[in-house]
């Protein structure tokens, strides 16, 4: 029986089985690129159901105020 990305994830974090190894993807951005491109993909998502991809990476944009820039140029 073939399992979600979750299960398989969880599966393996716990030892409790899975029907194989979780599978992670980074690559650099033109990468990604190339191969959204190469299989008529429309986006990184389609692209990690065409992959296999069972771990997924959430990077939301920081929308709070501005940090503070001090004198000596260090950041908040």
């Amino acid at each position: 029986m073939k399992m979600k990305s979750a299960d398989r994830l969880l599966g393996s974090l716990n030892r409790n089985g899975f029907d194989r190894v979780p599978v992670r993807y980074y690559a650099e951005p033109a990468v990604s690129a190339a191969l959204v491109k190469h299989f008529g993909l429309k986006n990184n998502e389609q692209l990690g159901d065409q992959l296999g991809i069972d771990l997924r990476y959430v990077q939301p944009k920081y929308c709070g105020p501005a940090p503070k820039t001090f004198e000596d140029g260090s950041r908040e």
